[in-house]
């Protein structure tokens, strides 16, 4: 009864945003439940939203929580990484820095974040992520469908984040070379 419970209100989140799918023929098609698949990791699917200014350290600590859950522990963890930049090569390559690409970005991110929690994965997404209102949908899209989510933000001095500097965007703002960053 309890699994018929939890696959009726797994089907009710669907639902709900069922509003916005474009597509009128399409099924849903069901595999291997979430607990067996967890099971078979041996641990729960969850997301860690990694947020900050660009140069704070997202990246370097998504690396590092990487190989210390995959490699430092006596079995290792599910981890899978999405990192922003490298996002941008491919599933986002189509998108720029405005409002409403980063909006877009995060939302993409979210929904590819809930697909590997529920396989099972410790997604580790590093994102600049500076709206509240896309970070708080990409928390909607992982509490809709049961789902852990945790929001870390990399709180690092701007004057910290101005001297790291790795893609030289600071200095390019200072000199007004890029707008609204």
């Amino acid at each position: 009864m309890a699994k018929l419970l939890s696959f009726v209100a797994a089907l009710s989140a669907g639902v709900a945003q069922a509003a916005d799918v474009k597509s009128t023929n399409i099924k849903y098609h069901e595999g291997l439940s979430r607990e067996d698949k967890w099971k078979s990791v041996g641990h729960t699917g969850v997301t860690l939203w990694m947020t900050g200014l660009s140069g704070s350290g997202k990246s370097t600590i998504s690396v590092a929580l990487e190989h210390a859950l995959v490699t430092k522990q006596p079995r290792p963890y599910f981890v899978y990484r999405l990192d922003g930049d490298n996002l941008r090569f491919g599933l986002n390559r189509d998108l720029g820095f405005s409002p409403v690409d980063r909006k877009e970005n995060v939302r993409r991110v979210a929904e590819v974040s809930k697909l590997f929690a529920e396989a099972g994965a410790i997604v580790i997404a590093g994102l600049i992520s500076p709206y509240a209102a896309d970070r708080a949908y990409a928390r909607e899209v992982h509490k809709n469908a049961s789902l852990p989510f945790l929001e870390v933000f990399v709180d690092a001095p701007l004057a910290t984040v101005e001297e790291r500097d790795p893609k030289g965007l600071y200095k390019k703002a200072r000199e007004g070379k890029i707008k609204g960053f």
